[in-house]
């Protein structure tokens, strides 16, 4: 019994990271892939732009989880953002969204979060069916993204000479990712740097860190008031197929690579 569970706890996490790969590109995974080695842009879970703000008609548009036919009864839908550095709020009745929501998101300081509270009762077939609530928050996009005064391609470039430099150079297995995270503050200065995804080789893992941790300056993100902002950013070295793409939220960069999309 034991064996079979193992077996089949393999054969579902195999089916899972193919049918995740899949979403990524639709075409067929041959024997040969692509190795990728570039940076790409990392949003938050939930985010919109400030120009999204006008076409938006439900929440399900802002946060791809939640599924309106969880909800037999809507009793209120709570929008709270900040303007001008104090809490303003509007309640509607279900999950589209009105004027007066799209009002208040467009008057939304760019910089802070948009909280929402669904208040409802579940759709399910119990007999004492009690109200629920469902929290989220999402961020505005930044109008201008982070840049790299040395651009994309010179900062892979770099890493990858460091670790030829260092007898480190090596090449991803089909179906692998390696995938570091960064930040970079305000300032245009880089932080907050780790691998989410290893490479399989500590030595290789902690030189990428170094560099990243050491990049030049960037120019930093801001928004359309000119107020910079931080920003995160990946590292992807590697199969892009591998479903390990899946633990970062990343797209493509105008300034960067063509190959990724959410």
């Amino acid at each position: 019994m034991i064996s079979l569970s193992i077996k089949t706890c393999i054969a579902c996490v195999f089916m899972f990271c193919m049918l995740n790969s899949s979403s990524i590109k639709s075409q067929t995974i041959s024997d040969d892939y692509h190795e990728t080695f570039e940076i790409l842009k990392v949003d938050p879970s939930f985010s919109i732009s400030k120009e999204q703000v006008e076409d938006l008609t439900s929440l399900e548009e802002i946060n791809k989880h939640f599924k309106p036919e969880w909800v037999k009864q809507y009793f209120s839908v709570k929008t709270m953002a900040i303007i001008d550095g104090k809490e303003k709020s509007v309640t509607s009745e279900n999950n589209h969204i009105d004027s007066a929501q799209k009002a208040l998101l467009k008057q939304a300081d760019e910089h802070e979060l948009v909280h929402i509270s669904i208040n409802y009762l579940p759709n399910n077939s119990l007999k004492q069916n009690e109200a629920k609530e469902i929290h989220f928050s999402f961020a505005f996009k930044p109008s201008i993204d982070a840049v790299p005064l040395e651009g994309n391609a010179t900062l892979a470039h770099k890493i990858k000479e460091e670790l030829s430099a260092k007898n480190l150079a090596y090449r991803q297995e089909k179906h692998q990712l390696a995938i570091a995270t960064f930040s970079i503050s305000a300032e245009g200065h880089p932080f907050n740097v780790k691998m989410v995804s290893s490479t399989k080789n500590p030595t290789i893992d902690s030189v990428i860190v170094e560099q990243l941790n050491c990049m030049p300056k960037w120019n930093p993100a801001s928004y359309a008031n000119g107020k910079a902002t931080q920003q995160d950013f990946a590292l992807l070295i590697g199969d892009d197929q591998s479903c390990n793409i899946n633990l970062v939220n990343v797209e493509q960069h105008e300034n960067f690579g063509l190959l990724h999309r959410k």
